[in-house]
């Protein structure tokens, strides 16, 4: 069986501070039609970014683990 089209494997994932208790995960996907997708209530039932996903942006970009930032990961096929 053929490997479905519509997954990638992630090439960065950020772990964010939640605004209450617990963290979310920001993930992005190289070359998909949405870039980052992050786990909280606000981007899943409205579809738009958030502010998780600017503060992944940002650590991703700076290499640096800014306030709110628990955790990042990224592969060596993101430049």
């Amino acid at each position: 069986m053929p490997m479905p089209t519509t997954h990638s494997e992630p090439t960065a994932q950020v772990i964010v501070d939640a605004s209450g208790d617990g963290y979310y995960h920001v993930t992005h996907f190289k070359g998909a039609r949405r870039d980052w997708e992050c786990e909280c209530a606000a981007f899943r039932a409205f579809g738009r970014g958030c502010k998780h996903i600017g503060l992944a942006k940002s650590a991703v970009r700076s290499r640096t683990k800014p306030d709110g930032v628990i955790s990042v990961w990224k592969s060596l096929d993101l430049r």
